[in-house]
This record gives structure tokens, sequence and C-alpha cells, in this order.
């Protein structure tokens, strides 16, 4: 019998937190970051780490050639639908940019130390994970584009971070002409 929390598999729950946990870190990230500056790389490394594990929790299904797949109502007039879709290729992907975002985000605390806009880092840092997560674990197209659309926005605002400083500003100029 499948361990089950609020009335789901445990397989199904970790579908869902892989991508919902770092859009919840990026939600909460200016209310810590009001609170202690400091305190936000510790929350967003620890939520990077919670995607990467519940990932990691599904690879027996993909070596198993199992899959996951829930449906939840979305907006119901018009009868749209958000679902996750963890088959063996979705959970290996997700696995991909969960610890290599991991990975990414410990580097992150060291190199960003000390920028006064670190609470802005680590809100498109999250946004980031999120919507690669949810391009790769996604059940239906409009998600798909949601994801993508993330990921395009939250790609801009890291690439033009250092807009406000002039010796940095170069590294972002020619992302910000391919961007848009």
């Amino acid at each position: 019998m499948a361990t089950e929390i609020l009335g789901m598999s445990f397989e199904v729950t970790s579908a869902w937190l892989i991508w919902m946990l770092p859009f919840a870190a990026a939600l909460i990230m200016p209310g810590i970051g009001k609170l202690s500056k400091k305190a936000t790389g510790f929350v967003a490394v620890g939520f990077a780490l919670m995607s990467a594990l519940s990932a990691a929790s599904l690879i027996p299904l993909a070596l198993d050639a199992h899959e996951v797949h829930s449906q939840i109502m979305w907006i119901d007039a018009l009868g749209l639908k958000a679902g996750v879709l963890a088959d063996p290729l979705s959970i290996i992907m997700a696995n991909v940019v969960g610890w290599i975002s991991f990975l990414i985000m410990i580097y992150s605390t060291g190199y960003m130390k000390g920028d006064k806009d670190i609470t802005r880092f680590w809100f498109w840092m999250m946004f980031f994970i999120g919507s690669m997560q949810l391009i790769v674990l996604s059940d239906n197209l409009l998600q798909v584009f949601f994801g993508w659309e993330g990921v395009g926005l939250a790609s801009y605002a890291l690439i033009s971070f250092w807009y406000r400083d002039k010796k940095k500003d170069h590294v972002g100029v020619e992302g910000r002409t391919v961007l848009g």
C-alpha cells in the first residue's frame, strides 16, 4: 500500500512538490528578506534541496518504468485542469534540473554574499527553478507555456540583475538584446 499524504500517494505528492516548492520559496522570499537578508540564502538553498530530494524520491519509479500522473481541477468554468506527468524521462530530467540547481544555489550563497539586492536574486533563482521544473513535469501545453514564459522572464531578470552597476552591466547587455 502506498503512503498517502492529504489523500495523495507519496509519489504523487513528490511530483507536485518538485515544481511547487521553488515557487513557494519565491513567494516567501520578499518576506524573509525583510526579516533577514542572510536567512534568504539558507531558505533558498533549503527549498532547492527539498525540491531535488522530491525528484530523487521518484527515481525508483523511473527504474521500474512506471509513471505518476495526477490532475486537479484548475479553472472549473473553463474545464481546465492542472497536472503533473512524471514518466521515466521526466523523472530523470527533474533530477538533472533539481540537483544542478541545488549546486548552483550553494555556489551562489558565496558568490552573491554581501550583495544589497540578494533577496531579489533568490526570488528570481527560485522562480527560474520552479519554471524549469514546471516545463519538465507538466501534463498539458498550457502549463508548459507558463513554465516556458517563466523561464524567459526569470532569465531576463537574472541576466539584467546588475543593471544599476555600470561596471557589471556589460554582462547583461548582450543577453537583454537577445531576449528583447
